[in-house]
This record gives C-alpha cells, sequence and structure tokens, in this order.
C-alpha cells in the first residue's frame, strides 16, 4: 500500500474518482521487471524460433559480400550500392525479431495497468529540471539500491 503524508500506510482504498483523476493524469501501475520478463522470455523465444534461421542467412550475407571479383573491386559505385544492399537484406532477415521485441515492449506494460495514453504526463515539469535537485536524485540511497538490484540482474542473466 502507498504512504499518506505522515509516513503511514494507508487504510482504505481510494475512491473512484480518485482512481478516475489518476488515470487521466497517467499515473498507473507500471512494473519495470514484468516489462523487463516479458521482453526477455520473447528475445530467448525469438532466439530459439528464429536464431538459426537468422545466423544461416546472415553467414551466406557474409559469404556473399566478402567474395568481390576484380571487376567489382575495380568499379567504384560498387562499394555504395553493396552496402546498401547489404543492409538492406540485413534488415529484412532480422525483422521478424525485431517486430517480436517491439510487441514484447508493448505488451509488458499492457498486461499491468491496460492501455493507457494521457497527454499530461507528456508535458514537461519544470520543477523537475534543477540540477541540484537531479544531482541528489541520482546519488540518493533509493538510487544505489536500484543500482544493486539492476547489477544483481545483469549477473544473474550473464550467469
Amino acid at each position: 500500500m502507498a504512504e499518506n503524508e505522515n509516513g503511514q500506510d494507508k487504510t482504505e482504498d481510494p475512491t473512484e474518482k480518485k482512481v478516475k483523476d489518476s488515470r487521466a493524469d497517467g499515473q498507473i501501475a507500471r512494473s519495470k521487471e514484468l516489462t523487463t520478463l516479458v521482453v526477455m522470455l520473447m528475445g530467448a523465444g525469438g532466439l530459439l524460433m528464429f536464431g538459426s534461421d537468422i545466423a544461416l542467412m546472415m553467414s551466406e550475407l557474409m559469404r556473399d559480400n566478402f567474395t568481390i571479383s576484380r571487376e567489382m573491386l575495380m568499379d567504384q559505385s560498387y562499394m555504395g550500392k553493396a552496402l546498401l544492399s547489404s543492409g538492406l537484406h540485413a534488415l529484412v532477415v532480422i525483422l521478424p525479431f525485431l517486430i517480436a521485441m517491439l510487441v514484447a515492449a508493448l505488451v509488458g506494460p499492457i498486461m499491468l495497468g491496460g492501455w493507457l495514453f494521457a497527454t499530461k504526463s507528456l508535458m514537461p515539469k519544470f520543477s523537475r529540471m534543477n540540477p541540484a535537485a537531479g544531482l541528489k536524485r541520482m546519488f540518493s540511497p533509493h538510487a544505489l539500491v536500484e543500482l544493486l538490484k539492476s547489477f544483481g540482474k545483469f549477473l544473474i542473466i550473464l550467469a
């Protein structure tokens, strides 16, 4: 439960009006960890499904690009054309994986709080643009805990 201004837990649920106003302001439940989990699971699943095909097609692309005849080497316009062609081909190869990752990045937050687009949350908050307050926030105990949590997640993923 959230805390009130006295540092005590709130004992009552918010009113319907408070919930509606919070949603209008763009304040809904979000979890970075849930989004990260969904993206990582989709990434692992995408690599399991598409990984071997992507690796095979990319190795063929590299083999074709690193095999250059003498005539191609002497043609000054060849390298630009080859780079453009290779880049487009590589994009087509990895596009299914990129789309899967995009879907995961969008589905993660929607799973918890639903779809919400609030323009009020996009407005700049000039009170948060104070450099001194930003440095204080950056080096706060909360930021240190978040850093340690992120480092722990990194080590778990690395293992």
